[in-house]
């Protein structure tokens, strides 16, 4: 069953869409194909970070969250980066 599509419009400054040609050109794509892979992709970044924050905020509002004091963090990080690499 083929996809339904609609047709979208939108402004862009010409040295980024000379790059998105560029970029469908190396993988042998057209822009059309580049365009929708990106969004795509976006979406679901979009979509997985929004489920991340909602978790996080839902565990917070049930009380059940551990916070890490920011200057105990600091300690670790700069202990970890005066050890020596092995």
């Amino acid at each position: 069953m083929p996809r339904v599509t609609e047709n979208l419009s939108f402004r862009l400054p010409s040295g980024k869409l000379q790059k998105l040609d560029e970029i469908a050109t190396s993988l042998d794509r057209s822009r059309n194909w580049l365009l929708n892979t990106m969004v795509e992709e976006y979406l679901e970044v979009y979509e997985w970070q929004a489920q991340q924050i909602r978790e996080r905020l839902e565990l917070d509002l049930s009380g059940q969250a551990e916070y890490i004091d920011h200057e105990a963090v600091m300690v670790e990080i700069e202990a970890m980066l005066d050890m020596p690499r092995q």
